[in-house]
């Protein structure tokens, strides 16, 4: 298989003043991503688990259980991926064993009050379907956001210096690639 994929357009609900900071308002804005990105993971939920055929480069057919090894992300994208409440968030790795507890309570209150010990969110966490994968294992920084963004500083000139030693037809492509590139 040997792919990848960068997903960078997920929805993010924007913040809505009368709402802000409350548990329920992060829970709604957390379950809409979770739920957007359980589109993109759902055909992976039962390879995950059974595995999949597929026939190599080399024309050996080989048996795969896909899973999840890479998610580079900011901090707060972290916050929403994890389900953690951010700063506040005591416990670097909770056990879904939590989350269940939690869900077993009578009142939304309660399962605030038993998931908030743990730093966690009232909301399922999409990742769980993908077998093999504890969404804590791949969580990684993103250079693009580290220390203001290397992106522009160093990555970006790094790039152009290969992009000099291509075909201009190929420089015009990736430049008009860019430019059509959303910037939010």
């Amino acid at each position: 298989m040997g792919g990848s994929y960068i997903v960078g357009w997920l929805l993010i609900v924007k913040e809505e003043k009368e709402h802000a900071g409350k548990p329920s308002w992060v829970n709604f804005k957390n379950a809409i991503w979770h739920e957007v990105f359980l589109k993109i993971l759902s055909p992976l939920a039962s390879k995950s688990s059974m595995g999949q055929w597929f026939e190599c480069l080399d024309s050996i057919q080989c048996w795969f259980f896909p899973l999840i090894l890479i998610l580079s992300a900011d901090y707060e994208e972290q916050c929403v991926m994890l389900l953690a409440r951010g700063i506040k968030s005591l416990w670097s790795c909770p056990s879904q064993n939590v989350v269940k507890s939690a869900q077993d309570k009578e009142t939304a209150e309660e399962r605030e009050d038993t998931l908030k010990q743990y730093g966690l969110c009232d909301v399922l966490n999409t990742f769980w379907i993908v077998m093999i994968t504890c969404v804590h294992n791949p969580l990684s920084w993103d250079r693009l956001h580290f220390n203001g963004g290397l992106y522009r500083n160093h990555l970006w000139a790094e790039l152009q210096k290969i992009i000099i030693s291509l075909r201009r037809a190929s420089v015009a492509k990736i430049d008009n690639n860019y430019k059509a590139f959303l910037w939010w």
